[in-house]
């Protein structure tokens, strides 16, 4: 040990010539170890490197003091433990400082290793003006931050996902200290009038407001419901409007099916019997237009409203008005009823003689004002009466 020297020091009488400073080599990696009396520093200028010689003769720097009245190591620093003064109060333990001749773009900062493998970094990027942006702290995949005493809950990335894993009792999201989304491993709960908020301008919002749970839609575009990336339907300020051929479906074993099939609107029962229960009134409208209602005295057509019996629209039942209901056949007027006071009476329009129909009769009049019937084989009796 004789022929290693320490620069700036004054040797103290009655020292321990077996302390030592340890080193580290960076290149290789070894630890190297200056043997040293105990020393005290004898007028160490500012911005002045301590050295000393290591085992090989190299002299290697120490530490030095800066004009900025700090301690500046040139060598890794090995310890084992670091203790903060007492009483500091709030104490920066790592400042990097980053000037105008930093490259813009460029990642700064420090890393935490542990056996020579990154647990977390530190990091920013220089703007190249003396500041920094984009200040981060920086996990490899599967490097967790852990909480609880029990390590209850962890987050990290595995490399494809972002991970919340809780491992105690539930995951709670505080509010000024109220409890407003709680995941208790089965579930995902929020308090009353705690809202999930979707869209950019919180166009959709979904809660519960203690009474019933609302899905509130007001802002851009409409609500919709899609299937498989199908649109199905969507909420309109009008109602809930259908896209062609998708249809309400009732009932457990999809009954009853209400739809448009781009020309027509169909009401299809798969099973069981159809029941209209007008508590009021139910209108059935085409074009705006009301055809028939349903009240609790029945179905009721409206007036000049036509009652078909064939596709070809000439067969149907009419009421011309509140006394007259016409009955037609193939186009052409059969009878009328005509309520007249208190008497109904059925009127034939004046015909030429029918083609008879085998097994049928026919009661008909004609021009001249007589009424006839018309056997089934063609032969035509004068119905007359002699007057009273």
């Amino acid at each position: 040990m004789a022929n290693q020297k320490i620069t700036e020091l004054t040797q103290q009488s009655g020292v321990n010539t077996n302390d030592w400073i340890e080193l580290a080599n960076s290149d290789t990696n070894i630890s190297r170890r200056v043997a040293l009396t105990t020393f005290m520093l004898s007028n160490l200028e500012n911005n002045t490197w301590f050295t000393a010689d290591d085992f090989d003769g190299n002299t290697v720097n120490i530490l030095k003091i800066t004009e900025e009245s700090t301690i500046q190591f040139g060598m890794p620093v090995e310890i084992s433990s670091l203790y903060i003064q007492p009483d500091s109060g709030e104490v920066t333990i790592v400042d990097q400082a980053v000037t105008s001749q930093s490259t813009n773009g460029t990642t700064i900062g420090f890393r935490i290793n542990v056996a020579a493998e990154l647990v977390c970094s530190f990091i920013a990027t220089s703007q190249g003006t003396g500041g920094i942006t984009n200040k981060r702290m920086f996990l490899p995949d599967n490097n967790y931050i852990d909480f609880g005493t029990g390590n209850d809950g962890k987050i990290y990335s595995n490399g494809t996902d972002t991970i919340f894993d809780v491992l105690g009792n539930s995951l709670i999201l505080k509010n000024n200290g109220t409890d407003n989304f709680v995941y208790d491993s089965t579930s995902f709960l929020s308090k009353d009038n705690s809202k999930f908020r979707i869209g950019t301008g919180a166009d959709t919002q979904i809660f519960h407001d203690a009474s019933n749970t609302i899905i509130n839609h007001d802002g851009t575009g409409n609500l919709q419901f899609h299937d498989n990336s199908t649109l199905i339907c969507e909420l309109i300020a009008t109602g809930l409007e259908f896209q062609d051929n998708k249809a309400l479906i009732l009932g457990t074993g999809s009954d009853l099916f209400f739809y448009f099939d781009g020309t027509d609107t169909v009401m299809r029962a798969v099973a069981g019997d159809i029941y209209i229960d007008a508590i009021a009134k139910t209108e059935v409208q085409v074009s705006s237009s009301t055809i028939l209602h349903i009240d609790t005295n029945g179905l009721v057509l409206q007036t000049a409203k036509k009652l078909y019996f064939d596709g070809g629209g000439n067969t149907y039942i009419q009421q011309a008005n509140s006394d007259v209901l016409l009955f037609y056949v193939g186009g052409q007027e059969a009878c009328r009823m005509v309520e007249d006071g208190n008497i109904a009476a059925i009127h034939l329009p004046e015909i030429t003689t029918p083609t008879p129909i085998a097994t049928m009769g026919a009661i008909y009049t004609k021009s001249d004002n007589k009424l006839y019937f018309q056997s089934g084989d063609g032969v035509e009796h004068e119905l007359s009466f002699a007057a009273p």
